[in-house]
């Protein structure tokens, strides 16, 4: 079973699916893998610094004209990727309950802000197998920034209060698009957060 937490930087679905690791060890499997990729992340590793590079001036940076690599080939390529990771997931841990906290509707959502790929590349995304369940945390962008901030030098100077409002509202949009449970999770606490996402996992909820 897969189980899909998305949303906003700094709503915190890292931190629920460690959690969720941590209190059921032998029930709940916390990975990462469709953030950090798996193959390309491999064949990348030996251009690590170049690949922040690029990042920061291409993918991190608005109102800029993207390359054939940047705009097409690389989200293909993600997505290719993101296919070999869902069949790993389904083979190496069927009896487990996967908690990931990144799903490649992240990767539509981030793109439609910066621009990159197209209505049909955004279509395959939408189609990429549904989780067993999605859940969206929803924090309000402020408290994400402010959670955040320490990473602007990192993702540049278009990481501000704009990037977080613009994609809260691109959650709130997409939620409509697939089937994902949205939980507002406003100023609480992370055991709080926590427990409102076991509620959602039928494998938790009902063990």
């Amino acid at each position: 079973m897969i189980v899909a937490l998305i949303g906003n930087d700094g709503c915190g679905k890292t931190s629920v699916a460690k959690r969720l690791e941590e209190k059921y060890p032998h029930k709940v499997i916390y990975t990462n893998l469709f953030e950090q990729l798996l193959i390309l992340r491999f064949l990348l590793q030996p251009f690590k610094k170049r690949r922040a590079r690029h990042a920061k001036k291409h993918f991190f940076t608005r109102n800029v004209k993207h390359g054939l690599l940047t705009q097409y080939i690389w989200p293909l390529l993600v997505l290719a990727d993101a296919y070999i990771i869902y069949l790993y997931l389904q083979v190496r841990y069927f009896s487990q309950t996967v908690v990931t906290d990144r799903y490649p509707y992240s990767y539509c959502v981030s793109w439609t802000y910066y621009n990159i790929g197209n209505p049909f590349i955004r279509k395959l995304y939408l189609r990429f197998p549904k989780p067993n369940q999605c859940i969206i945390l929803e924090t309000l962008p402020e408290e994400c920034f402010r959670r955040k901030k320490y990473q602007a030098e990192i993702r540049g100077e278009q990481y501000d209060i704009e990037f977080f409002t613009h994609h809260h509202a691109l959650y709130q949009a997409f939620s409509n698009k697939v089937e994902c449970t949205a939980l507002s999770t406003g100023t609480e606490s992370l055991e709080e957060v926590v427990t409102r996402v076991e509620k959602e996992i039928p494998t938790i909820s009902e063990g």
